[in-house]
């Protein structure tokens, strides 16, 4: 069987194409667009109409893709934007009339069981438990769990879309908004260090995103000839380069960060406090090992739907 899923983020509408290969997902199609479905209203629970707009036309190209591929199933999650937003349901109304695309909006917990699902498919290498963090414009998932199942698992309102709005970062961010992203992030995060209490882990497992681009940066910067794959294993950045990078992201422009290899444009307002907050989970946790996986919700609801599992 072929299938489409689609993933209606906060900042990239992503559509995945694949097909069962042994147990496992082959993947045909793989592409992203930027939407940027919260800005401007994210901090006031709505969806604009410009954002509609933007939504609705990546959504077409989306839908031609899939009947190019001519997949045999078709299904789409919306996350932490369509979560909260208070015109999400008139939003799905409209993709599904316009467009024959019916729309799940999908709780948070739902969302990071089907990261893990991707995830999983990934990491060979890692053994014991380790954490999951997906950096999403939205909300930030993180779950705790091993290869044999969810430890724990929460979805918090901290998507970089959403800081943005709320700290409206100086360009270069300064020091006093970084020591307010991090109150805020000690603040909100308790429930995590509860759940973490006691337990020590050599590992953070990034679900793409975000990561990817940490990976791709650092890479580039060694090896100007480097071309992003797409990868079935997890690969690793060491806690120097990452640290190195951050150093570099939280003193640069967003001139300086458009020249960057390796960062695609519109991940050049949001890798900023995705580098903070990354920074201090690191720090809080005393994590040094950074692997990165090439996948997450898409690849999960995939992996689900092709192995009949859901």
């Amino acid at each position: 069987m072929r299938v489409a899923v689609i993933d209606l983020g906060t900042n990239t509408f992503n559509l995945l194409i694949a097909e069962n290969d042994d147990k496992k997902i082959k993947i045909l199609y793989n592409e992203k667009i930027s939407v940027k479905l919260g800005r401007g209203g994210i901090g006031n629970n709505i969806i604009l109409p410009d954002a509609i707009d933007r939504a609705l036309t990546a959504l077409t190209a989306h839908n031609q893709v899939i009947c190019n591929y001519q997949a045999e199933k078709v299904i789409a999650y919306g996350t932490s934007a369509l979560r909260t937003s208070e015109n999400s349901c008139d939003f799905v109304n409209i993709i599904k009339e316009k467009l024959g695309i019916t729309v799940e909006v999908i709780s948070g917990d739902r969302e990071a069981e089907l990261i893990y699902k991707g995830v999983l498919q990934t990491i060979d290498n890692i053994t014991g438990d380790f954490l999951i963090l997906d950096i999403g414009g939205g909300s930030n998932e993180f779950i705790l769990a091993n290869k044999k199942e969810i430890i724990w698992k929460r979805s918090f309102k901290l998507g970089m879309a959403r800081l943005n709005e709320k700290f409206h970062p100086s360009d270069p961010i300064n020091e006093k908004e970084i020591i307010e992203m991090t109150n805020y992030f000690e603040q909100e995060l308790n429930p995590l260090f509860m759940a973490l209490k006691n337990i020590q882990l050599d590992y953070i497992v990034g679900a793409e995103g975000a990561f990817e681009s940490f990976f791709n940066i650092i890479i580039f910067k060694k090896n100007p000839l480097f071309r992003p794959l797409y990868r079935k294993t997890s690969k690793e950045i060491s806690r120097d380069d990452f640290d190195r990078l951050h150093n570099f992201l939280v003193r640069s422009t967003a001139t300086d960060r458009m020249k960057l290899k390796g960062l695609e444009p519109y991940r050049v307002e949001m890798i900023v406090p995705a580098s903070i907050f990354v920074k201090y989970i690191l720090d809080k946790l005393n994590i040094k090992k950074i692997a990165i996986s090439s996948h997450s919700m898409k690849e999960g609801a995939a992996y689900e739907i092709l192995n009949n599992l859901s």
